[in-house]
């Protein structure tokens, strides 16, 4: 029959969300940095505090600030052996240069005493996953949440989705799009800075007055999140 012969067309089904990231709320990040302070001596909780402000703050995975080229005022990623990632420069603040050297150090430290260079790095995702437990966080929410949660702001902070595909090092925009589906008030609720970071926006906006917009010029260059981030190339 005629009916027979006539091609089906193929009908490519869209692709749905499988799940909003697991995010670290701000007040989760600052519950665990304090039971951080309750447990360790003031000086290895600053540095452990430091580390966990730059991985939220950057969104490099754990590995990659012992594995890369380090800059006074950058780290140079270079391209994955995975199809997810590309070359890309990280900048970083003097502080955050300070934290990769420290952390390198310790790694070191313990390489030479003949201890594995790979567990030695993942101490530190330990230690993040344990505190969050004594936080009573989520048992998804782990390390790699930091990652999520610097994207995640990202995104709520420029609502430029290119932008994060670049900050993380995607090959491919598909991957990122996880990133756009959080709800708006949650987002409002999780990261309160950058919500009043919106409003004063768009009142300076609205009032046109230029004493409001030269404020918020230099808080965005004071701001460390904002800054940063802005140098991802």
């Amino acid at each position: 029959m005629i009916m027979d012969l006539v091609v089906k067309p193929k009908i490519k089904k869209p692709t749905l969300p499988k799940g909003n990231p697991m995010i670290i709320s701000n007040n989760q990040f600052f519950s665990a940095l304090n039971e951080i302070d309750k447990i360790y001596s003031p000086d290895w909780a600053n540095f452990l505090r430091s580390i966990y402000n730059f991985y939220r703050d950057t969104g490099l995975r754990l590995s990659e600030p012992f594995n890369f080229e380090l800059f006074v005022d950058r780290i140079r990623i270079k391209a994955g052996r995975t199809k997810n990632s590309y070359p890309r420069n990280v900048y970083l603040t003097k502080d955050q240069v300070l934290t990769i050297e420290r952390m390198r150090s310790y790694v070191d430290s313990q390489v030479k005493q003949k201890k594995s260079r790979v567990n030695q790095i993942k101490y530190f995702s330990r230690i993040w996953k344990n505190v969050l437990r004594k936080t009573n966080a989520p048992e998804k929410i782990n390390f790699h949440s930091l990652r999520d949660t610097f994207a995640t702001r990202l995104y709520f902070l420029t609502g430029d989705i290119y932008k994060v595909c670049g900050a993380l090092g995607h090959s491919d925009i598909k991957m990122t799009t996880k990133y756009t589906h959080n709800d708006t008030l949650e987002l409002v609720q999780a990261f309160p800075d950058i919500a009043k970071r919106h409003n004063r926006e768009q009142n300076g906006h609205q009032m046109m007055d230029t004493t409001a917009l030269s404020s918020l010029q230099t808080d965005s260059q004071s701001d460390n999140f904002t800054r940063v981030n802005a140098g991802v190339v």
